[in-house]
């Protein structure tokens, strides 16, 4: 039988279709069959295999360190595509820390909102831009570390505070140890638990930690807002992510000591920003991560003591760090590879780091955002 010109024609070009669409589903991972028996199978098969690469996407959990020269804010995207980010940078006139925030919510995570908020302190650079950030993106779930009236420290507080509350419209709520934010329970294991807020801690059974007899107070480490932060500890399957804020020394071995309450980690947040007034070392050991990613600025945190603490402990194999810190001395700074930014603040492009994990992988990534190097390492 012989078969009309424009049929033909017309089949040819749904298959240059399909096979531009298999092209592009390559790129995002997936394979794609091409489908030659009719346009409704086609269509059919397409429709399937869309879905199916959207859900392969999906069933990723990645973490993204973001840029706000010194302050927090860390972007959780979990495998069924909620977000969760913990601080939110500075307050600035020219809204750069909310901007960044929602380019990478946006640009990289391909998301539209923010389902809740952990606001860890009430100190200037973990929430300033709140309120500028729900002006860009919506922010479903307000937590926090419990409601305070005053900050002697910071007398900026009752301006900053006010709007938070404004930006929350006074529905939040505090975290306990103990807690877990309320994600989405989907097939994959995965909890985001609190592990301690206001200078509490979680109460659990713990493991014996025989490093406790090295453990040494210091007295000139104040129970301050930083001490109160909240923590946080990121579980999926095996795979275990400790967000700590700026918890300072004592706090951290009340954590590991007499008991260690997390346990040993994949990977860390270096405590507040690398200043040594935090990162006890025996509390870096008991964790024992194999990556620590450093929030720093130009010319803040990334203490040479902290430096050269985590180039000492044997679990580390490798470090990060937002920022190259530019009142060290190079060795006070990690190789410029594992370095997102290396220009000082007022040329910085906010570059970020990015963790990520698949559910059924032995290794873990970590992406260099302005190399796009990426690293693997094993999941322990």
């Amino acid at each position: 039988m012989m078969i009309p010109e424009s049929t033909r024609r017309e089949r040819s070009n749904s298959l240059s279709v399909v096979r531009l669409l298999a092209c592009v589903l390559h790129l995002c991972g997936c394979s794609l069959l091409l489908i030659e028996r009719g346009p409704m199978r086609l269509l059919l098969g397409i429709a399937g295999l869309l879905t199916l690469c959207s859900l392969g996407h999906a069933q990723n959990l990645d973490i993204y360190f973001i840029d706000v020269e010194g302050g927090g804010a860390t972007l959780i995207v979990t495998p069924e595509r909620e977000s969760i980010l913990i601080d939110s940078g500075w307050r600035r006139d020219d809204g750069r820390d909310a901007k960044r925030i929602a380019a990478v919510l946006k640009e990289q995570a391909g998301l539209n909102q923010i389902d809740f908020l952990v606001t860890t302190h009430f100190h200037r650079d973990h929430y300033g831009s709140v309120l500028r950030l729900s002006e860009m993106v919506p922010i479903k779930t307000f937590f926090d570390r419990g409601p305070i009236a005053f900050l002697e420290e910071d007398p900026q507080f009752q301006i900053l505070y006010t709007e938070y509350m404004m930006a929350n419209k006074g529905d939040r709520q505090t975290l306990t140890p103990g807690d877990e934010v309320p994600i989405k329970k989907g097939r994959l294991p995965l909890k985001i638990t609190c592990v301690a807020a206001r200078g509490s801690l979680i109460q659990n059974e713990g493991t014996e930690n025989p490093e406790c007899a090295q453990l040494k107070p210091n007295k000139k480490v104040l129970p301050d807002e930083n001490a109160a932060s909240v923590a946080l500890l990121v579980q999926l399957g095996k795979f275990d992510f400790f967000h700590g804020a700026d918890l300072t020394w004592n706090i951290e071995g009340a954590l590991v000591c007499p008991k260690n309450r997390i346990g040993r980690v994949d990977a860390s947040l270096v405590n507040h920003h690398g200043l040594k007034i935090s990162n006890n070392p025996v509390f870096l050991q008991a964790l024992a991560p194999q990556v620590t990613i450093m929030a720093n600025g130009e010319e803040k945190g990334c203490d040479p003591e902290v430096a050269a603490l985590l180039r000492s402990l044997p679990s580390v194999k490798a470090s990060y760090q937002l920022h190259k810190d530019l009142k060290n001395k190079p060795q006070d700074n990690q190789p410029d590879e594992f370095i997102a930014n290396l220009t000082p603040e007022a040329s910085c492009q906010g570059h970020w780091i990015r963790l990520r994990v698949a559910p059924t992988a032995s290794t873990f990534e970590v992406t260099n955002g302005r190399t796009g190097n990426t690293q693997s390492y094993p999941i322990q």
